[in-house]
């Protein structure tokens, strides 16, 4: 049998997961799932979400120039009247973009926990625009700039987060559970993907886990589980090189150009 090794790059770490396929050089149709998801399954469904989210933000979002914005509704919102209103502010900022010569990109996570509220990975816009569009009649509008500690680490845990730890509880302020195969965000099109490599095993993995270059295997990572095609392996890595790991580089750096090139731009137009 052979086996996918994938190595996802999240921040300043490298994800690893080896898996049996089965299904390469058949033509067949996958067979429907037919066995509950097991406690680890979920649990590594969780981790693999924490860290294409993670990724997705180092490539895409320039820390301390973009932000974190929270748009909070006021008490007695329905959830259609929510999710309308997030489309409705999306529009008016794509709008306003255009209109003054940016680029707007996000990622947006909606959810119920005390209010209904939206929270936005966003490219820099003023504040003044934010709350303009958002209006004083829907609720209160929270934001900073984006901090990139732990290569995100700790904002992505927030986000994604089944029970916020100051509003746990069964009652009127519990964290509303996410649909069968509802996306847990949504984001602006064209955003980079984080940086992925695939390779095709044809002998069953090393027992030792090997890092990528640069990058150093976190002792205690490793973890195995058995999936209905065999057994899956996983470990993380971190990066021990100076500055960003190598697959970054080239992005913030693209990043970094444009928001200087927007700020000339604006410069130039007073």
């Amino acid at each position: 049998m052979q086996y996918i090794k994938r190595v996802s790059y999240q921040g300043f770490l490298a994800h690893t997961v080896i898996y049996p396929a089965p299904a390469i050089g058949n033509s067949t149709k996958k067979k429907p799932r037919s066995l509950p998801i097991t406690q680890q399954q979920r649990a590594a469904n969780r981790k693999r979400s924490l860290a294409q989210l993670q990724g997705l933000i180092m490539a895409n979002f320039v820390p301390r120039e973009d932000l974190f914005v929270t748009f909070t509704h006021k008490a007695g919102t329905r959830e259609e009247e929510a999710r309308k209103a997030g489309d409705n502010l999306l529009n008016n900022l794509r709008a306003w973009c255009r209109r003054n010569g940016r680029e707007l990109r996000y990622i947006k996570i909606t959810e119920k926990q005390g209010q209904w509220h939206h929270h936005f990975i966003l490219s820099h816009i003023p504040l003044e625009v934010l709350q303009k569009y958002w209006g004083k009649h829907r609720g209160r509008v929270s934001f900073s700039p984006l901090d990139d500690s732990q290569g995100y680490f700790d904002l992505t845990n927030y986000l994604l987060a089944e029970e916020k730890e100051s509003r746990a509880g069964t009652g009127k302020n519990a964290l509303r559970p996410r649909r069968k195969n509802e996306k847990a965000w949504t984001c602006s099109q064209g955003l980079a993907l984080p940086p992925e490599t695939v390779r095709v095993l044809d002998r069953p993995p090393r027992k030792k886990p090997v890092a990528p270059a640069g990058y150093q295997v976190v002792e205690g990572s490793r973890e195995e589980y058995d999936s209905r095609f065999g057994r899956v392996i996983s470990y993380t890595s971190q990066w021990i090189g100076p500055g960003l790991p190598k697959v970054y580089q080239r992005a913030q750096k693209r990043l970094t150009k444009r928001a200087a090139k927007q700020k000339n731009k604006e410069r130039l137009q007073c």
